[in-house]
């Protein structure tokens, strides 16, 4: 998954935090979902601390079960090339 985009939902605690975090070790470009920010920023910074600084972790807050507020325009920004 070196170098890919990974997109782990729950990924704030639990199976999808273990799940990214096994992903962004592996050199994923990991983008991690949930509806807590504040329980996402603490996931980041976890992930971050078990891959190492370079790895790659971004965060989205939203509901997947709620349509009307996981559609629409997102802009997500990624360092590095995302293929």
């Amino acid at each position: 998954v070196g170098g890919k985009v990974v997109l782990v939902t729950g990924g704030s605690s639990g199976i999808g935090l273990a799940a990214a975090i096994r992903f962004a070790q592996a050199g994923a470009i990991t983008l991690i979902c949930a509806r807590d920010e504040v329980k996402l920023a603490q996931a980041k910074q976890e992930i971050l601390a078990a891959a190492g600084t370079d790895a790659i972790v971004d965060t989205f807050s939203c509901d997947i079960a709620d349509e009307a507020g996981s559609a629409g325009d997102h802009d997500f920004h990624f360092r590095g090339s995302v293929r």
